[in-house]
């Protein structure tokens, strides 16, 4: 059976900017050349003296490991972050001089994510890419899955694949129904993002309890809580109570403080470090230059920053907000389609870490000097459409999500300290998601 091919609308005909994007998205990776491609490159540089002289000291041959084919050469990225092979115009210098033959995977096909479950290759964006999260921010295009062809990529042979779901056990049996229904709950635009985030969690949490990984995942089980999430009386239920919940107690700031800090602690310096680092120097000196509270050097109170907070994000919400929820609940359709729930324990601890990781993108985006500095000067034009998009808008969404996602929400191993963190601190509980969301 031939495999099918699909991908969001938004990335069909994606295509690289090269140097007209807002930023490269070659610096600050681990970047490896696998055996194959290393061997084609070297192939064509054999009897191009000068090209051997740039190319060869900026690739160290890894030693012997399990994944040694896959990663047989690191570039070397050195002290400035960036890739030794980006020219002054923002090209590749392999990619220009030799073609797409001679370049690695993750260098041929970023910021595509190939993942195939049996006969299914899903290609969906990594939102490191600003071009990819433009793309599927902006109502201009759909996220929804249309067919597509290996041949519109840059090369059709070698295509990786980051994850690959073959032969089915108790808990992958259900995956597809189950993120199914996930999209289809984000999807609900007749409801507001954060009562569709805790729609999420109200499903995986009592699906959890008997679905997850080693259970024996009935399936009438599994079929009783997709039909009742599904019931339109049991969303509106859902709603009723949310909007009822008052509890905005600043336990998510504490949260979210500390994973900001621990990033900070861990990070080599950035563009999102610059701007964490930046949004607590300023929540600072606001707070002592109104006395409101003691600040020591940048240590802020918790129940402090959530005051501050409460304030810029009333102002963007005045303004932004009905845009803003479209921009994050597009994100969040890019994680459950780009990212598989069964790499986690059970679907509940997958979409809490997904709360988790949209509350500290909400403070980032409301917090941050560029977004104050916007909305202060950019009161929304009333046009009659309240979903009427706006370019510098979603720029300034843009550039903190692909900075947020960079950093954070695409890296695995601090996400996997986060986890740890709160697992240990018995927060990976329905108790914890509502004043995330309601964050």
């Amino acid at each position: 059976m031939p495999l099918q091919w699909v991908t969001p609308h938004y990335l069909r005909d994606f295509y690289c900017l090269g140097p007209d994007c807002q930023d490269t998205c070659c610096q600050r990776w681990d970047v490896h050349y696998d055996k194959a491609h290393y061997d084609i490159l070297m192939a064509q540089i054999q009897d191009r003296p000068v090209l051997r002289q740039k190319i060869i000291p900026q690739l160290k041959l890894t030693p012997p490991t399990a994944n040694k084919t896959a990663n047989f050469a690191l570039i070397s990225f050195g002290e400035t972050g960036y890739c030794p092979f980006l020219d002054a115009e923002k090209w590749c210098l392999i990619h220009r001089e030799l073609g797409i033959a001679a370049l690695n995977n993750s260098c041929s096909f970023f910021p595509r994510v190939f993942s195939q479950h049996q006969q299914v290759v899903e290609m969906t964006g990594a939102l490191s890419c600003p071009e990819v999260v433009r793309r599927c921010l902006s109502m201009q295009y759909s996220n929804a899955w249309v067919e597509t062809s290996p041949t519109h990529l840059p090369r059709c042979d070698d295509i990786p694949r980051a994850r690959e779901l073959n032969e089915l056990d108790n808990y992958t049996r259900g995956f597809d129904d189950i993120r199914q229904v996930l999209l289809g709950l984000i999807s609900r635009d007749d409801y507001g993002f954060e009562t569709r985030l805790f729609f999420l969690a109200n499903f995986s949490s009592r699906l959890a309890a008997d679905y997850h990984q080693g259970a024996r995942c009935d399936p009438a089980l599994i079929q009783t809580e997709i039909d009742r999430i599904r019931d339109p009386k049991t969303l509106d239920a859902l709603d009723d109570f949310y909007n009822h919940y008052s509890g905005v107690e600043p336990v998510a700031m504490v949260v979210i403080q500390s994973i900001l800090q621990l990033h900070l602690q861990q990070s080599q310096g950035g563009g999102i470090e610059t701007m964490i680092t930046d949004i607590f120097v300023d929540y600072a000196q606001r707070l002592r230059a109104t006395g409101t509270a003691e600040v020591f050097a940048d240590n802020i109170p918790a129940v402090c920053l959530w005051e501050c907070y409460q304030q810029d994000w009333q102002v963007l919400n005045t303004h932004w907000g009905v845009l803003l929820e479209v921009y994050l609940g597009r994100y969040l359709h890019n994680c459950l389609q780009r990212e598989w729930f069964i790499n986690m324990p059970d679907p509940f601890s997958y979409v809490h870490m997904l709360t988790v990781r949209v509350a500290v993108l909400k403070f980032l985006l409301t917090a941050h000097r560029a977004m104050r500095n916007f909305v202060a000067n950019h009161p929304r034009i009333e046009t009659g459409d309240p979903l009427a998009e706006d370019k510098e808008f979603l720029h300034e969404v843009v550039t903190v999500v692909y900075q947020f996602a960079r950093a954070i929400d695409q890296n695995l191993k601090f996400l996997q300290v986060v986890y740890a963190a709160l697992a240990e601190q018995q927060m990976i509980s329905f108790d914890y998601s509502l004043p995330l969301i309601k964050f």
